[in-house]
């Protein structure tokens, strides 16, 4: 029957007869190949027993070539049933006659767990005689008298493969053997024991669920077709729990198909061996995934080591963000106090203008704002707005409070009043340019201001905002000299000079705000 012809029901069948009749071939090798090492740690005195020992290993390995050749995908039934019969006959006659005449040499008393082991060997040939003598199994396969629900449902969670896939095939740990199969849990389990592991076992896949919930295994062998929750499922639920996930599996099974193998990789499975199995073979498997195991957990540690690492360092950033914003706090609030103190000195000497800075400032940064200046610049301007008529302190207090006209040589005096608040900053280092914002907030855009007559683009433009909000708060308010002009007069006079004097980006902005009634002095 050609590959392509067989059914899906048959795809499951076959492995399923592999798989039955392996199970007992394989207690009979693994049971087999422990006495032999038995006899050999005794020496001489168990030397008489190693020969039909051999004979026994001998025909189980004979016995399981002769099942891996003749089930294959495109084995015929009735050849299958005729010739497999046959040719069997002799290899289990040959088991139970070495072993029954061991069982009559070996004293039950004396080499109690000798002659346990031989009895399972005794049963195992039993069984497989059994399976072959009545050949229930077969028929009921060939008859579909029987569902074989757990087969299917194993099969059914294997996708085939479209094409090959390739796959990769001495510290102790803490493992958990699950087969539902007494003589398999029980070979493998003293195996691994002998090699220094300490083990425990689960007889169903539920089972095995339960103790990894309960208990820190470092690997888990999972045997893959078992009742109820067949192993393709508990390694699903292994790798879906963050808590699991990271446990290492190796999959046994009597199955090999090349699908199934690669489906239990897919899901997570560190490897995948088919019963029955070498034992060196195993034992390195096993090393090499525990080896693994323990370099991911250690890369773990140094992963929550750094990441608290980090915490600590964050909390430690913080912590010295904090004070130096705290720092920062104080230092400006120093600088502020600093600022109105300068600004308070000024407006003692002269009353009358009282507030005349504080109200600069303010309309400057409004204009500024309306200029879309970021928040650092603005800051700087209202620093500067506060101390823009520092320099007026040289300025003789009869000149500044005088009621009547001020005559050209007293206005001379005044004008000195931005070179002289440049020489009081000049040596203070602020965080912006005040000194020469002070020394600029009278030069005018045409080149007819004071004291460096400047023009244009040599004008800052902090300077050229706060020349602005000063005509318009000056204009608009009362002086010794004149009544206050009123707002309007002052927005006119800044109309009027948008472009010669003022410069136009400024004063539009100005007039926005007032016009917009976002701003009020």
């Amino acid at each position: 029957m050609a590959e392509e012809e067989i059914s899906p029901k048959n795809r499951a069948f076959m492995p399923y007869v592999r798989h039955e009749l392996r199970t007992p071939i394989n207690a009979i090798i693994g049971y087999s190949e422990m006495l032999l090492e038995d006899t050999a740690e005794r020496g001489e005195e168990a030397e008489g027993l190693r020969a039909d020992l051999a004979n026994i290993c001998s025909a189980g390995k004979d016995l399981l070539t002769l099942v891996n050749d003749t089930t294959k995908k495109d084995f015929n039934f009735e050849v299958f049933g005729s010739n497999f019969r046959h040719a069997i006959r002799t290899m289990i006659n040959t088991i139970i006659g070495y072993t029954e005449m061991l069982l009559e040499d070996v004293d039950n008393t004396q080499n109690g767990s000798f002659f346990e082991d031989l009895m399972k060997i005794q049963k195992a040939g039993q069984q497989m005689f059994k399976l072959i003598e009545e050949f229930i199994k077969i028929e009921k396969i060939e008859t579909g008298k029987e569902s074989f629900e757990m087969m299917e449902d194993v099969v059914s969670s294997i996708r085939p493969l479209e094409n090959e896939a390739e796959y990769k095939e001495t510290q102790k740990g803490y493992l958990l053997v699950v087969d539902d199969n007494e003589m398999n849990r029980d070979i493998l389990s003293r195996n691994l024991q002998r090699q220094g592991y300490t083990v425990e076992i689960a007889e169903n896949g539920r089972m095995a669920l339960e103790m990894i919930s309960n208990k820190s295994f470092d690997l888990v062998l999972l045997d893959l077709m078992m009742p109820e929750i067949n192993g393709y499922q508990v390694l699903q639920q292994m790798k879906e729990t963050n808590k699991w996930k990271n446990i290492p599996v190796i999959m046994l099974s009597a199955l090999d198909e090349i699908d199934g193998v690669v489906r239990c990789l897919e899901i997570g499975a560190e490897d995948y061996l088919s019963k029955p199995f070498n034992s060196a073979l195993l034992h390195v498997r096993i090393e090499s995934s525990l080896e693994k195991k323990r370099l991911r957990d250690k890369e773990e540690i140094y992963r929550k080591q750094i990441e608290e690492s980090n915490r600590h360092l964050e909390s430690r950033v913080q912590d010295q963000v904090k004070q130096l914003r705290e720092s920062y706090e104080r230092l400006q609030k120093a600088l502020n106090g600093t600022v109105n103190a300068l600004s308070s000195a000024v407006e003692i000497r002269d009353p009358y203008t009282a507030g005349h800075q504080q109200r600069v400032s303010q309309l400057a940064c409004a204009i500024a704002k309306e200029m879309g200046l970021p928040e650092s610049q603005i800051e700087g301007i209202r620093v500067a707005g506060i101390l823009h008529d520092i320099g007026k302190i040289s300025v003789p207090a009869e000149i500044l409070c005088k009621p009547g006209k001020i005559s050209e040589a007293e206005f001379g005096v005044i004008k000195s009043h931005a070179e002289t608040g440049y020489d009081i900053l000049k040596n203070i280092e602020f965080p912006w340019p005040i000194a020469q914002i002070v020394r600029q907030h009278q030069e005018r855009v045409d080149g007819f201001g004071y004291p460096l007559k400047l023009s244009g683009e040599n004008i800052l433009l902090e300077a050229k905002i706060i020349g602005v909000a000063d005509v318009v708060e000056a204009m608009a308010t009362h002086r010794p000299y004149r009544a206050a002009l009123g707002i309007d007069l002052a927005l006119d006079e800044i109309t009027k000079k948008k472009g010669i004097a003022f410069d136009a980006q400024v004063v539009d902005a100005c007039l926005r705000i007032f016009a917009n009634k976002t701003f009020k002095f």
